[in-house]
């Protein structure tokens, strides 16, 4: 449907400026961020595959559903009461244990394989004597954790729902007449993500409030400040004026939905980390040219990968004869045809394919292609490894705008790139030649 994703970023923009043209709170909490971010995330798994922009939820919402008032205060009261103690008594014991301390938050589904090791969050939380890491997706145990379980379902039953539940519906229906418009399809599957997301976040950031003030820590650490729930402990978060911190976690451009330009940061800065961590220069850059305003300004600090550096700097040595193998990582849109053609006719090279782990839409073109030629794709053991221990099998990486570019390129491997989408990620390298860049059959002879 999308060609590339500067093409859907281009409509997401132009939907979020007719939106947010329009002043709306929902629970004193602009929606307009949060539809953006959503929208962008569906947008995505349009382009990436993952959804077909015509499907339909067979339990789509009703749009005649009842909702009985009386029921709903009956029912929020009863869990409240039983929640109410539980919280007290937590929060008593709780009280001021973050005081002076840094909170680090994130995935525990992003560790690496087989390992307790967060790579965006370890390198620093090792470090740190005064740290406490909480993951928001691993099974309660602590206290910590204990209490943040109970607010998330104390807050989630809200008394207010009653008055701002058509507000939200409001919003979500504004932004599919928007989408209508500007996709020519209409999508029960992100109009029921928008308002279950708007929700969410309206009673998670008031649970992170409550939850911060008991622990009072000093700064927050996190990764992907546009997820939604970490975009909600960010949000109360600067509310208490804590300080807040993101770290980068993946390859920054104007063509990401939620590193793009945004129009109006002085009114949903409180959506955005305090201080950015970056791998590079060019990263800074883009970050103060896209979230700068006139009020707020991000302190932006260049800190390098360090999971990748020191991966790379401790990295056994790359095993011999390995010239002739070549690893391509995709991205759920396979391979352009005039790389394919050249696959099909080489007989010079080994061509190890790995599979994007979110997006393996492609995998269907990929065995078809290693049944032609058997001997010579490798795919398991592209797979089945970490992608530092592929490295040690290659010496040469081809990829459109993966992050995977800058790891090889850390670890000395040639690094080339194709399509519109690679070239607009990383320009400057292909410019400064640390890259190079195919778009025809002569052009990978040359680099090859």
């Amino acid at each position: 449907m999308f060609q590339s994703r500067k093409e859907y970023v281009d409509i997401l923009q132009k939907m979020y400026e007719k939106l947010s043209s329009v002043e709306y709170e929902i629970d004193k909490v602009n929606p307009w961020f949060i539809v953006k971010i959503q929208t962008g995330f569906f947008l995505h798994f349009i382009f990436g595959g993952k959804i077909n922009a015509d499907k339909t939820n067979s339990d789509d919402i009703k749009k005649n559903d009842k909702f009985s008032i009386l029921k709903y205060y009956i029912n929020t009261a009863r869990i409240k009461l039983k929640l109410f103690f539980k919280i007290k008594k937590l929060s008593q014991e709780l009280n001021d244990s973050l005081a002076g301390k840094t909170l680090y938050f994130g995935s525990y589904s992003h560790n690496v394989s087989g390992k307790e090791y967060n790579p965006y969050l370890h390198p620093f939380y090792d470090k740190d004597d005064k740290g406490y890491l909480l993951y928001f997706d691993k099974k309660a145990k602590s206290n910590i954790e204990n209490l943040l379980s109970a607010l998330f379902e104390y807050y989630n039953y809200d008394f207010k729902y009653p008055f701002y539940r058509n507000e939200i519906s409001n919003v979500a229906n504004e932004t599919i007449t928007e989408f209508k418009r500007n996709i020519q399809k209409e999508s029960t599957i992100l109009h029921e993500d928008l308002i279950f997301k708007l929700n969410y976040f309206v009673t998670h950031s008031r649970a992170f409030e409550k939850f911060l003030k008991v622990l009072n820590p000093e700064k927050i650490f996190c990764y992907c400040y546009y997820s939604s729930l970490t975009n909600s402990l960010l949000y109360a978060a600067n509310a208490l004026k804590i300080t807040t911190i993101e770290y980068q976690h993946s390859s920054i451009t104007d063509t990401h939905f939620g590193y793009a330009k945004w129009k109006n940061p002085d009114e949903i800065f409180f959506h955005f980390p305090q201080i950015f961590y970056v791998w590079e220069e060019t990263d800074k850059n883009i970050i103060l040219n896209n979230f700068s305003g006139e009020k707020y300004i991000p302190q932006v600090e260049v800190v390098g990968n360090k999971y990748l550096s020191h991966n790379a700097e401790h990295a056994e040595k790359t095993k011999d004869d390995v010239e002739n193998n070549i690893l391509v990582c995709l991205q759920g849109q396979w391979i352009p045809y005039f790389l394919e053609d050249f696959i099909l006719e080489d007989e010079k090279y080994n061509w190890y394919f790995r599979l994007h782990p979110r997006y393996p839409q492609d995998k269907e073109k990929l065995l078809a292609l290693k049944a032609k030629i058997t001997d010579k794709i490798f795919i398991e053991e592209a797979n089945n490894n970490d992608l530092y221990d592929v490295f040690k099998q290659v010496s040469t990486l081809i990829t459109s705008f993966s992050g995977t570019a800058l790891e090889a390129e850390k670890f000395g491997k040639k690094v080339i790139i194709f399509g519109e989408e690679g070239y607009n990620s990383y320009e400057n390298k292909i410019k400064e030649q640390k890259y190079a860049f195919i778009d025809s059959y002569s052009t990978i002879l040359k680099c090859l």
